[in-house]
């Protein structure tokens, strides 16, 4: 990118007193010396960019409370952002760093931190100074551990350790009071702490592509979860622990070992959205239809010969998906019901083709 045409936005922003100067996308393989001129901007926007590394006068940028490096080249952590006091959200996103240093612990006020796509191994005690942080982004790295200080961030709402090699995950993330979000999905766990229990706002938690051939229970006594990924791993039942899931509104089984509905999901009559593809089911049972907040119903990939008539008369219920099983015969009440919006009968060996025509027309 010409230099011309960055100092020409850069004297822009200066111009307008804009709070954002965005430099993303501009081919810099270094911090243009004009940005200086800059001190008025809140938000600094890098991404794209070739970037190995951050000059020590972006301290003078002091109103900084936003800066975005993602998706540049930097292979360790740029330490002159430590500078910027006001900082509240620091990506660093798509880079190359292995290495969270001591330096972290100096953006008291930083409440976004991301280093997902990176290739970190280690992290610092000292991130657990950061007490005003809500949400914590380390996916898709090589770590196998997070540091003890991790559950003192009290104020931490989101923790995305998904992509990693975690094969155990330590006690004291149950400190995380604040914790609404937990993904974990894409390690090589088989069981998470007990402690999680103490986790009372944990809403949603993302379990998938993991190792568990039995859903821990500490998963049963989390009273106020609302979304369960569960998809990818080797179970073949869901225990009666889960009967506490009074508030579960999505819950998420793709590929796994059940061969039948699990009779404790009939007592989830919150779940708006069942999704239970590639699990060997045969069978719809007719406790489904005492689920009355039922939206979306997914039994694609199994081996379901009878589709019930019931199913037609669920009031809420508005996609039923039901691809690649073994139906012959589909009751036309489904294709007459004034409540279904989407029915998919794709790869069934229907003895009227016409149904699966009537299907797709319902879409």
């Amino acid at each position: 990118m010409k230099p011309d045409f960055v100092n020409r936005l850069i004297a822009v922003a200066q111009r307008t007193r804009s709070s954002e100067l965005d430099l993303s996308g501009l081919d810099l393989h270094e911090l243009p010396p004009e940005v200086q001129g800059a001190g008025g901007i809140k938000t600094l926007i890098l991404r794209k960019n070739r970037l190995r590394d951050i000059p020590p006068w972006i301290q003078q940028l002091g109103s900084l409370d936003r800066l975005d490096l993602s998706d540049n080249r930097f292979e360790t952590f740029p330490e002159a952002v430590t500078g910027l006091a006001e900082l509240q959200e620091l990506d660093l996103t798509k880079n190359m760093i292995e290495a969270v240093p001591p330096q972290i612990a100096k953006l008291k006020h930083l409440k976004l931190l991301s280093f997902q796509l990176n290739k970190l191994r280690f992290i610092t005690e000292e991130i657990g100074g950061l007490e005003s942080l809500s949400k914590l982004m380390l996916h898709e790295n090589n770590l196998d551990h997070v540091p003890e200080s991790l559950g003192n961030l009290e104020r931490l709402t989101e923790l995305w350790l998904n992509g990693n090699r975690f094969r155990t995950l330590p006690a004291y993330l149950g400190k995380l009071r604040s914790l609404v979000l937990l993904n974990i999905q894409n390690n090589e766990l088989s069981t998470v702490p007990a402690e999680l229990e103490q986790l009372v706002n944990l809403h949603m938690v993302f379990l998938r592509n993991n190792r568990f051939t039995a859903l821990p229970e500490v998963i049963g006594r989390l009273r106020g979860l609302k979304y369960l990924s569960l998809q990818n791993n080797e179970l073949d039942q869901l225990p009666r622990h889960l009967d506490n899931q009074s508030q579960l509104t999505h819950l998420f089984l793709r590929n796994n070992r059940l061969g039948k509905i699990p009779p404790i999901v009939f007592s989830m009559t919150s779940l708006v959205n069942l999704s239970i593809e590639s699990n060997g089911i045969s069978e719809i049972p007719r406790e489904i239809e005492g689920m009355p907040h039922l939206e979306q119903l997914n039994l694609d990939d199994n081996q379901v010969e009878v589709v019930p008539e019931f199913l037609a008369r669920m009031k809420n219920l508005k996609y039923l998906l039901l691809r690649n099983n073994r139906i012959r015969e589909v009751p036309r009440a489904l294709f007459e019901s004034p409540f279904l919006e989407v029915l998919k009968l794709d790869n069934n060996p229907l003895a009227d083709p016409s149904d699966a025509m009537s299907a797709v027309a319902m879409v």
